[in-house]
């Protein structure tokens, strides 16, 4: 599976985001912020509704990026899409500049 995220200006930096499933079937992502007690954080699924346990992906909000946690094993690649007017910075890794792609890879065995 391959998800795409468009980064925005939001406090989340959580624009709007699709999965592509195996089978080429597309579904649109909904996020939910979950206000913490150390850090925010944004849930991203497919479904408005969604269980725990049926999350995509997550992400702690940084002030300048986020950090990536708890990825669907079924996840392949996500491609980040920066449509903010500022870079972001993702995992501490690479920042992403506005107008531009950054794809991270996950290796499947």
């Amino acid at each position: 599976m391959t998800v795409q995220i468009w980064l925005g200006d939001h406090y989340s930096h959580f624009d709007k985001a699709i999965a592509i499933f195996d089978e080429n079937r597309v579904e649109d992502v909904h996020a939910i912020i979950h206000q913490g007690m150390l850090c925010d954080t944004v849930l991203l699924g497919t479904s408005v509704e969604m269980p725990r346990c049926e999350f995509l992906l997550r992400w702690k909000i940084r002030e300048n990026g986020l950090e990536l946690y708890d990825v669907d094993p079924e996840i392949t690649h996500i491609f980040f899409v920066n449509f903010s007017k500022k870079p972001i910075n993702i995992d501490n890794h690479y920042t992403v500049p506005p107008g531009k792609t950054h794809v991270v890879q996950f290796n499947k065995s």
